[in-house]
């Protein structure tokens, strides 16, 4: 029996989302009454890393427990649909700005990750795209071990049986199941998730964490702004807890204002509003206004004839930051440093006659939505890079010249470009 999400009054008609066609490549506007308006939820199961759960291991395989880890982050990429179409298959991107997560913070909670209308149709399968993960131990949590592999490449599929329909409306929960992280003989590990997914024409409990963009105090509801996602929050009925509260909370409504960072869960309805029943205020203020700027970096040592350039960017509880380096002779691994703090590690592309775009440097960036790890970045920050193997200094903000250093940071706004990189968020 197909299962059908069905149309909901509740459902603004006016509403227009955007979803992208996997086979072309191109974007398409679907209006709701075309089809139904999903909001994708994101989790993992409490019975996660469980030596119990893995179903065949090697004897020289050993499944890490969960107190031995002290995070483990994975890209989700995108999530994908498949639906018939005349008796074809067509795959369908509903979710593909990437985001980084810590599997250990997902585990028994559903966090609202985003909402896109999906034509009418029948549905057959969804499909996870993870990529990069990342384990830092319990024992040393400054080594970052990146030496993990996923399977089938970090694709995930499972079948699923569900039609779409016009006007209608539908909660959709991806979930990682009895994820566990498998330590092999030679030093590298494997992380095994299985992949779970329910939909749900009823009200579930769920979390998310944004800005607020506006507030309508006679109804007593704000948008919450995640990225593309755009929440609308009932706070009629919640407990508010203020940046100072520990124990109880403080707060009414007339602490909530526009540009704050808030944490909100209650009970999610099947077409997307949040009936908050707790809020908490987020430490960091008023975030409405997008602050950006660049840094000017100088080779030293080795790279002294390489220049480049940090650009930061933060607005809500988005941190991006994006390096920028040329004529870096240097190939290999960088560590990146941010006011003496290890941030990621990155790679040099110097010498790689596979790529095509740049041999004489670094591009990367680090994004994250929650920016628990790519850190808080200003005009007068030390920014520096220096080679994984050795610790030998290649590049800084600080121009060191017969040991004398000079700042060269400067404020001027800068544009988003496109590279690739290593960063953490929730």
């Amino acid at each position: 029996m197909i299962r059908t999400i069905q149309p909901t009054r509740l459902l603004a008609s006016a509403l227009v989302l955007v979803a992208a066609l996997g086979l072309t490549g191109c974007p398409v506007t679907v209006d709701p009454q075309d089809g139904t308006r999903l909001t994708m939820l994101l989790g993992a199961s409490d019975g996660s890393f469980d030596a119990a759960s893995v179903k065949a291991l090697d004897t020289k395989a050993r499944v890490v427990p969960q107190d031995e880890i002290d995070s483990l982050f994975v890209n989700l990429d995108e999530i994908r649909l498949i639906r018939l179409v005349n008796g074809l298959s067509e795959s369908l991107s509903v979710f593909s700005d990437p985001l980084q997560v810590n599997l250990l913070d997902l585990m028994g909670v559903r966090d609202v990750l985003d909402s896109v209308v999906v034509p009418a149709g029948d549905y057959t399968e969804v499909e996870l795209r993870l990529s990069a993960p990342r384990l830092r131990l319990a024992s040393t949590p400054d080594a970052l071990i990146d030496n993990i592999a996923l399977p089938d490449g970090g694709i995930l599929s499972v079948n699923v049986n569900f039609t779409a329909t016009e006007n209608g409306t539908g909660l959709l929960l991806v979930e990682l199941g009895n994820i566990s992280l498998v330590s092999l003989e030679d030093g590298s590990y494997q992380l095994v998730p299985d992949l779970r997914v329910d939909l749900f024409d009823t009200s579930v409990e769920a979390r998310a964490i944004g800005v607020i963009e506006s507030i309508d105090t006679a109804a007593k509801r704000f948008v919450l702004k995640r990225d593309a996602a755009a929440i609308t929050v009932a706070f009629d009925a919640a407990t508010i807890f203020t940046p100072s509260d520990f124990d109880a909370p403080t707060g009414s409504a007339a602490d909530l204002a526009v540009g704050l960072r808030v944490f909100a869960s209650g009970t999610l309805a099947v077409d997307g509003h949040l009936v908050s029943d707790t809020i908490v205020i987020l430490p960091g203020g008023n975030q409405s206004q997008t602050n950006e700027f660049s840094i000017l970096l100088s080779g030293v040592g080795s790279a002294l004839g390489a220049t480049g350039k940090a650009e930061y960017e933060q607005e809500g509880d988005r941190r991006k930051l994006k390096i920028e380096a040329e004529d870096l002779a240097f190939a290999g691994q960088v560590d990146l440093w941010v006011d003496g703090a290890y941030v990621a590690t990155i790679e040099s592309l110097a010498g790689r006659p596979d790529d095509s775009k740049r041999d004489d440097g670094i591009d990367a960036i680090l994004d994250t939505r929650l920016g628990d790890e790519v850190p808080v970045v200003t005009p007068e920050s030390r920014i520096e890079l220096s080679e994984v193997e050795t610790g030998a200094m290649l590049m800084s903000s600080i121009t060191q010249l017969g040991g004398e250093g000079e700042g060269e940071g400067e404020g001027e706004g800068e544009g988003e470009g496109e590279g690739e990189g290593e960063g953490e968020g929730e």
